[in-house]
């Protein structure tokens, strides 16, 4: 995964300019740079803003498009920053327009933009203007600060990224981790919905081949311990084998069994004790990037 390093002279540059009262952050024409990560798992695209930070435009597999605006900076604003579409300076056709709000975070990520306002500001990128974020005056300093993003070099990478989404899985971690499938009393055998789960649940796994897989296998209480252990232990194996022979290592999963002993829901009723007797499947995420690329699919 791309890392962006911010060195210590940029701190002391900034302190410069912040007492000639410069304020406005943008990368010029000759600086301006827009870089691309994909894989089947996340798609983001970056911009470096000198002296304050980055914006990265990201959307993972099963998720929602976001923006976040992450500063080395100590910002000392709070409150709501209003967010304007500026037209270049070479631009002949100046222009301004205000685009909205967003709510200024404490810490080293002040701006988060959901996905009506992340697309809006892409479309603006892609029409060649300028979003810009205007921070409020405190009560100790009367002095204007914004944020802007440069369409220099935009249209190459975004390219880039749009095909990126097209080829994101529809699913993903928060989909998968956590989940369930269920079974018939006193039995192994996989469900055809079982089994569609399962299908996605390896092929997400192949993407994300630093992830391991824990498999945890239980039932109701139905019969006795003894033999409820040993059958939570065969369904817990009845989907590790699923998963190998759908390409997946065994060396990345690892089961455990429970018998009767971890209930999720009440066995005094039909309902309750269908709850029960499931596996649940854990995902133990590296954020190391996916191997995998758009139009890929590893067996």
């Amino acid at each position: 995964m791309r890392k962006v390093l911010f060195p210590a002279i940029a701190v002391l540059l900034f302190a410069v300019s912040a007492e000639a009262g410069h304020g406005h952050y943008l990368a010029a024409v000759a600086e301006s740079e827009w870089t691309v990560d994909t894989s089947r798992l996340m798609c983001s695209l970056g911009h470096s803003i000198p002296y304050f930070g980055e914006a990265l435009f990201s959307r993972e597999a099963g998720g929602r498009l976001s923006l976040e605006i992450r500063t080395f900076l100590e910002l000392d604003r709070q409150g709501t920053a209003r967010i304007f579409s500026m037209s270049p300076d070479w631009n002949n056709n100046p222009g301004k327009r205000e685009l909205g709000t967003a709510q200024i975070y404490f810490g080293k990520v002040p701006f988060r933009f959901d996905t009506s306002l992340a697309r809006l500001l892409l479309d603006e990128l892609e029409h060649g203007m300028s979003p810009t974020i205007t921070l409020p005056d405190t009560e100790k300093e009367i002095r204007h600060i914004s944020v802007s993003l440069s369409p220099v070099k935009f249209m190459g990478p975004y390219a880039e990224f749009l095909d990126c989404l097209e080829c994101l899985m529809s699913y993903g971690f928060s989909q998968l981790n956590r989940s369930s499938v269920f079974f018939d009393t006193n039995s192994n055998s996989l469900k055809p919905h079982a089994l569609q789960h399962l299908d996605r649940l390896a092929d997400y796994m192949r993407a994300a081949q630093r992830s391991i897989l824990t498999i945890s296998g239980h039932t109701d209480n139905t019969g006795t311990g003894k033999y409820n252990l040993g059958l939570s232990r065969r369904r817990a194996e009845a989907v590790r084998d699923y998963l190998i022979d759908n390409g997946l290592s065994g060396e990345r999963m690892r089961i455990e069994f429970f018998g009767d002993t971890q209930a999720y829901g009440p066995n005094v009723t039909p309902q309750g004790r269908s709850k029960n007797r499931r596996v649940t499947l854990k995902i133990s995420r590296n954020h190391g990037r996916s191997s995998q690329t758009c139009g890929v699919t590893e067996k």
